[in-house]
């Protein structure tokens, strides 16, 4: 697969409101990104390697993903076929939160999810996949090979809240 996939209005409004506010009450430990030991950013493993961590968000998200799997077959004729979902995780993003070009080859296919309920494009926070910008739109997925160099762009502007995002890892 090389295409980009954007899936769009996966969650509506109320939808991405209300899963946005059970996120914030979890905990969420703060792990070290790649490269730099001293820039720090909040995750939340779902699941890892087969381990779920968390049973809730797991089927959750596990659902999210066969409704995502529809919006493919009927809106763009792509079908993910026979899937196992490797791992789950949730990030949040501030303005002087860095990231850097990643890819996720040991899985077949990449999702992520963008759950912050309100955004605007002028405050950054793009997902930029190889040479495609795709703007952060509350309640859109974007499906993409495993291969791709991915980065959430830098948030441009001080909010009072987290753009958040779930990374679901596809086999």
């Amino acid at each position: 697969m090389s295409d980009i996939y954007e899936i769009k209005n996966v969650l509506n409004a109320y939808e991405i409101k209300n899963v946005y506010n059970q996120l914030l009450d979890h905990d969420w430990k703060i792990n070290t990104p790649y490269g730099n030991l001293s820039i720090y950013y909040p995750t939340f493993k779902v699941s890892f390697d087969n381990s779920i961590f968390n049973p809730y968000w797991y089927g959750f998200f596990s659902g999210l993903v066969a409704s995502v799997n529809s919006h493919l077959q009927r809106e763009q004729g792509f079908d993910l076929g026979f899937y196992k979902i490797k791992s789950i995780s949730l990030n949040a993003q501030q303005k002087s939160d860095k990231f850097h070009f990643h890819d996720h080859r040991e899985c077949a296919h990449t999702l992520v999810g963008f759950l912050t309920p309100e955004w605007d494009s002028s405050w950054g926070g793009s997902l930029q996949v190889k040479d495609t910008t795709i703007n952060f739109s509350p309640g859109n997925f974007v499906l993409f090979s495993g291969n791709d160099l991915h980065d959430a762009m830098p948030v441009k502007v001080n909010l009072p809240f987290w753009r958040m995002s779930v990374g679901i890892f596809i086999d």
